[in-house]
C-alpha cells in the first residue's frame, strides 16, 4: 500500500537505532537471549557504534534488552501469557485516568495525523493489508497515549508499550513459543474492522471535544478488547 506520510522530527542516529532495534525484537526477528552485536547492527543501518550502543542502553531501561557478562547485550525473555494479560489492564487503566486531560490538551496536529492513519487502516482492509493495517493502528495509539501532555504518565504508558507491540511473542505452558497477532485479538478482518470503528469513534469524541463522547467510546474500545482476548483464550 502507499504510506502516507505523518509529520515528525529528523530523528538522531540514536532515535534510529533504537525504533528499529525495537522493532526488531518485538517483532520477533531478534530472539529471546539472542545477542545482539553492535558492530554489525552499526553496519546494517549504515551508522556508527556510538548510536547503537546508546540506543542499547535506552532499550535496557526500557525493559527490552538485558546486559550479561561475556555476552552483551540480549534481547529479553518472552511474556508469559499472565504478564500479557497484565500489561493490558494496567494501559487499560491508565488510559482511563487522563480523559480529562486527554480531551482538553490533544491538538489539532493529533487530530489530524490520527484521521490519517485511521484512512490508512481503512485502505488497509480494502487491500487485506495486514502490515499496513498494524502499522497505522498502532500509531493511532501512540498518539493518543502521548495526547494528554503528562509527562509521568505518557513515560508509564511508553514503558508499558514496549510490553504491547503489535505483536506478542508469549510462552505457553510447555515452554513453546507462540506468536500472538494483537494479543490474538484482531485475527480476522471482521474483527480489525470493528476495531477501527472503535477507533474512529474515539477520533470522533476528541474532535469535537466531549469528554462523555470520549469516555463512552474509549471504555468500548477496552471492552471491545478485552472481550476479544477472553473469547480467544478459550
Amino acid at each position: 500500500m502507499t504510506d502516507i506520510t505523518l509529520s515528525s522530527p529528523p530523528k538522531s542516529d540514536c532515535a534510529y537505532a533504537y525504533e528499529c532495534l525495537r522493532s526488531d525484537i518485538l517483532s520477533g526477528r531478534i530472539q529471546p537471549h539472542e545477542r545482539i552485536i553492535e558492530t554489525a547492527y552499526a553496519e546494517k543501518l549504515g551508522i556508527s557504534r556510538t548510536p547503537v550502543r546508546e540506543a542499547l542502553r535506552l532499550l535496557e531501561r526500557d525493559g527490552l534488552v538485558d546486559f550479561q557478562p561475556k555476552r552483551g547485550a540480549t534481547a529479553r525473555e518472552y511474556l508469559t501469557q499472565s504478564e500479557v494479560e497484565e500489561v493490558v489492564r494496567l494501559r487499560s487503566q491508565l488510559q482511563m485516568s487522563c480523559v480529562s486531560e486527554t480531551v482538553e490538551n490533544i491538538t489539532h496536529s493529533e487530530l489530524s495525523a490520527m484521521a490519517g492513519c485511521n484512512a490508512a487502516c481503512a485502505f488497509a482492509v480494502d487491500e487485506k493489508d495486514s502490515e499496513g493495517f498494524f502499522r497505522y493502528y498502532d500509531r493511532f495509539n501512540h498518539i493518543l497515549l502521548c495526547a494528554s501532555k503528562m509527562p509521568f504518565h505518557i513515560k508509564l504508558l511508553e514503558f508499558l508499550e514496549n510490553y504491547s507491540p503489535i505483536t506478542f511473542t508469549v510462552k505457553r505452558e510447555d515452554g513453546q513459543a507462540e506468536l500472538q497477532p494483537q494479543i490474538t485479538s484482531l485475527d480476522s478482518w471482521k474483527l480489525r474492522r470493528k476495531a477501527l470503528r472503535e477507533h474512529m469513534a474515539i477520533w470522533d469524541a476528541l474532535n469535537r471535544k466531549d469528554q462523555k463522547a470520549y469516555i463512552k467510546a474509549l471504555s468500548a474500545h477496552i471492552d471491545g478488547c478485552n472481550a476479544r482476548m477472553k473469547k480467544n483464550r478459550q
